[in-house]
């Protein structure tokens, strides 16, 4: 494949483009069924904007009412079905997200053809793209995706203004967001002065976070009957191991799907391993965001979370494949024939039965 005589960037649009075209595209109505439940709440935050009936959200769902209102007001001001404009926000939210994960490729001086790869493992990925696309209500998780990703470029571009709107569109998003603020402090503890952020950065965020949770929680109090399961103690139990050894083994063997591809390509194009990339803030930075917003799912063990493992660790995805990535420097224009069939792989391996339009079953 020849990158000069094309963009790269089309290479990639073209990419996400037959991700579309072959996704599976449900109803609301379907979206409840194929793994889009929660959608529930943000569907009628967003239709019923202005006039949300008392006690009839979830209260962690009422939490994050900022996007789904937004919706709900382009919805009204543009006098547009309120699905549609989830799916146009869902495909805007992709989009941006792939083009984040681009530029960050490209400030860690990757060869082209290893971004292009390493972006089609992104998109592709069958559990985080077409999940969205297919169910596009869930599109708080796919904003905290690109609140993940402009917190990574901050850091690489040195700019705090960058980490502020990654912060405040996770607060915004999620509860889970509250790891941001955690893995700023540890690495300031970890490198001290030597850290890019300041203690006035540490504050700031403190207070932002404060901010935004207050005004969440008091919306989330005004439109849910309050119940005990989401209270601070019984959803962060760290104590309730009540799983055995072979169902924990289980439940982390279904990562193996989105991270073996990964794996696969580093090892074939891995040069030499620099050690001294994962002593780097930057490297301390995704791992304790990665590793803090993926433990989430261990807390109460398969019983409770469920499928909650590969959907906590998608939302860190990129974050995943540069943590894997990173600290290897690659070889150049190699395995070019095993490139050819990689592609072909990796779009074998993103059909998946629900949120694919494609059976692979039927291909074969």
């Amino acid at each position: 494949m020849n990158f000069k005589s094309l963009d790269q960037n089309i290479y990639i649009f073209l990419c996400f483009i037959l991700l579309i075209l072959t996704n599976s595209h449900f109803t609301y109505e379907e979206s409840l069924v194929f793994g889009a439940r929660d959608g529930f709440d943000y569907f009628t935050i967003a239709n019923e904007f202005g006039n949300i009936p008392q006690e009839t959200l979830s209260y962690h769902k009422a939490w994050r009412f900022i996007i789904p209102s937004l919706v709900g007001f382009v919805s009204k001001f543009f006098d547009l079905n309120t699905f549609l404009t989830f799916r146009i926000f869902a495909i805007i939210g992709s989009l941006s997200a792939i083009y984040i994960f681009n530029s960050i490729l490209k400030k860690l001086k990757l060869e082209k053809s290893h971004i292009f790869f390493l972006s089609l493992i992104f998109i592709f990925n069958p559990y985080l793209f077409r999940y969205f696309i297919a169910n596009p209500t869930m599109l708080n998780d796919l904003i905290f995706v690109n609140s993940a990703l402009l917190i990574t470029l901050s850091y690489i571009e040195r700019d705090k203004r960058l980490f502020y709107v990654g912060l405040l569109l996770g607060l915004l998003t999620r509860q889970n967001a509250i790891f941001y603020l955690i893995s700023l402090v540890l690495i300031k503890i970890i490198f001290k002065n030597n850290s890019f952020f300041k203690f006035k950065d540490l504050i700031y965020s403190i207070i932002l976070t404060l901010l935004i949770f207050f005004i969440n929680n008091n919306f989330a109090n005004l439109y849910t009957e309050y119940n005990d399961a989401y209270s601070f103690t019984n959803r962060f139990n760290l104590l309730t191991f009540n799983y055995s050894i072979n169902e924990f083994i289980v439940y982390n063997l279904f990562l193996l799907i989105i991270v073996i591809p990964i794996f696969a390509y580093v090892f074939i194009e891995r040069k030499i391993f620099l050690k001294e990339i994962i002593k780097s803030e930057f490297y301390f930075l995704i791992f304790f965001i990665a590793f803090f917003i993926c433990s989430i799912a261990y807390v109460n063990g398969p019983n409770m979370t469920g499928k909650n493992l590969m959907r906590l660790c998608n939302l860190v995805y990129p974050l995943i494949i540069l943590i894997i990535v990173h600290p290897f420097k690659l070889n150049k224009n190699r395995n070019i024939g095993f490139k050819y069939i990689y592609i072909l792989l990796i779009f074998l391996w993103s059909l998946h039965p629900t949120f694919s339009s494609i059976s692979i079953l039927r291909l074969f």
